[in-house]
């Protein structure tokens, strides 16, 4: 190793260590189909929030009709090109559950998929789902299946760069089925060899291991729960990867989903890693609207948080990773609508961050670069910090992450989470605003602001689902401002401090 690849080695071991440290010290004019049928650790450990509800939750099979170019497949069976003059319409059975305030499509017969997650409070979509998909990047080696056609939604990916089963069926199973609750099971076994590119030599083999994606939804409630667990029913340590990929586009219109140029993504970290992008020129350019650090490929991630700043695409990864941290997602600043991740991410501790870009996704395209160019914002969760890497899972083994999914409304920023909560706290001109969004709305809590350990103030309200419960004093001394969520009975349930 040279001298200078040595002093940076030690430089970024350096910078980690500190990162670390203070981390650790705080917690085209294509017709267009709708797509979806008409109509555990949080910030700080809190007990059990279950609150009584009138609410009911409704199970009920829909349909989607998947619009697709069609695909060219050659003598072997091999996807060869795209028919980029015709679309394919396929139709696929979906199951959609709902109560009062949100709205979820399944899509279990493509990549055991959340298609559509609708936020009934203010009409509107949070996620994306392409109006036609187009295959792209045929034979050139970067994917697993060794092209991809972007479809949308949340879903499971096993193994790098989308995976293996992102457009496979997956069996589903209603686990759960009340007015109280409706818990439903994708599950998918790899049990397929798949001819793959050099780079993904790894992937290609059937190893056995069983994927579950579990999503519920519970009366009264405003967010979507998930879990997805893998397990190894063999004899032999397997290495596998997994990423949950979600495309967002809060705030939009059914039928016409898409990141718009208000869209901010939420990232509770200051530095990203771009390494990836430091050999192809195009991503090597959206690296380089950031500042980079003095270390090789690590960058404050400040001007990219908002898509309007994207000229064209890019890929970061969480810098040093997200095993600290415990939210993520994207707002809508025109309409100042979300959606939030809500994880402790003890197996989920990668994230990577990924557009098309902007100003390359405001219009279909018939450009041969860029004609499946989408607008919408992507980031993962994964169970390796980057790409190619991998976690090793022992026989009869269950590797489990729990997720939330929260829609959020009235929030234009996200410094504080659990599974209950999502708030912000932050200074605002001469005042301290404290916004609190509970994810059981309806029920009468206490809010407490104090500053130094005294209260300045004190209300009950019964929060609303279109609007966060603000508490607001001056600042006009020093001291740590702490924000309490209290039930009638006294027990906290949630806390945020300016010192986390």
């Amino acid at each position: 190793m040279r001298n200078g690849s040595i002093r940076s080695f030690c430089y970024k071991r350096l910078f980690l260590f500190v990162v670390l440290f203070s981390v650790a010290g705080t917690v085209s004019g294509d017709e267009f189909i709708s797509p979806v049928a008409p109509t555990e650790q949080s910030a700080v450990k809190t007990p059990a929030y279950f609150p009584e509800s009138n609410d009911k939750v409704v199970l009920r099979k829909g349909a989607y009709q998947l619009n697709s170019r069609p695909l060219v497949i050659d003598a072997g069976g091999k996807v060869s090109d795209v028919e980029l003059s015709k679309v394919k319409r396929t139709k696929y059975e979906t199951w959609i559950v709902e109560n009062r305030y949100i709205q979820a499509t399944l899509l279990p017969a493509y990549g055991g998929r959340i298609l559509s997650l609708i936020n009934k409070t203010t009409g509107h979509e949070t996620l994306y789902q392409n109006p036609v998909a187009s295959a792209y990047g045929i034979g050139e080696g970067n994917f697993l299946h060794d092209w991809l056609q972007i479809v949308g939604g949340i879903f499971p990916t096993y193994g790098p760069e989308h995976g293996k089963a992102w457009n496979l069926p997956w069996q589903l199973d209603v686990v759960t089925r009340s007015e109280e609750k409706v818990t439903i099971a994708m599950r998918w076994k790899d049990t397929q060899e798949v001819d793959v590119p050099h780079r993904f030599v790894n992937y290609g083999k059937a190893n056995g291991l069983e994927i579950t994606y579990e999503v519920s939804l519970k009366a009264g409630r405003a967010a979507l729960d998930t879990r997805i667990s893998i397990k190894n029913p063999t004899a032999a340590h397997v290495d596998y990867e997994y990423w949950t990929n979600v495309s967002l586009a809060p705030g939009s219109a059914v039928g016409s989903s898409k990141a718009t140029s208000g869209a901010e993504i939420v990232y509770p970290l200051d530095f990203v890693s771009s390494s990836w992008c430091l050999f192809e020129a195009r991503c090597e350019e959206t690296s380089f609207i950031e500042t980079m650090t003095t270390f090789d490929g690590i960058f404050k991630f400040d001007k990219l948080r908002h898509f309007a700043n994207w000229k064209d695409w890019g890929i970061f990864y969480a810098w040093p990773d997200m095993a600290l941290r415990n939210f993520w997602g994207v707002i809508n600043q025109n309409n100042i609508e979300g959606l939030i991740r809500i994880a402790d991410n003890q197996m989920t501790k990668g994230m990577k961050i990924w557009t098309f870009g902007y100003h390359t996704t405001r219009t279909m395209t018939a450009e041969p670069e860029r004609y499946f160019y989408r607008p919408f914002i992507e980031l993962w969760a994964g169970n390796v910090e980057e790409f190619f890497r991998s976690t090793s899972i022992h026989p009869n083994q269950v590797h489990r992450q729990k997720e939330v999914y929260a829609p959020t409304v009235g929030l234009t920023n996200i410094t504080h989470a659990n599974d209950n909560f999502v708030a912000q706290l932050e200074s605002i001109g001469e005042d301290v605003v404290a916004k609190v969004y509970p994810l059981y709305p309806g029920q009468r809590l206490t809010y407490e602001l104090n500053r130094n350990g005294a209260n300045v103030l004190v209300i009950e309200e019964i929060s609303i689902p279109d609007q966060p419960v603000t508490l607001r004093t001056k600042n006009n001394s020093d001291g740590e401002i702490k924000v309490r969520v209290l039930t009638q009975s006294g027990n906290e349930i949630f806390t945020l401090s300016s010192s986390r």
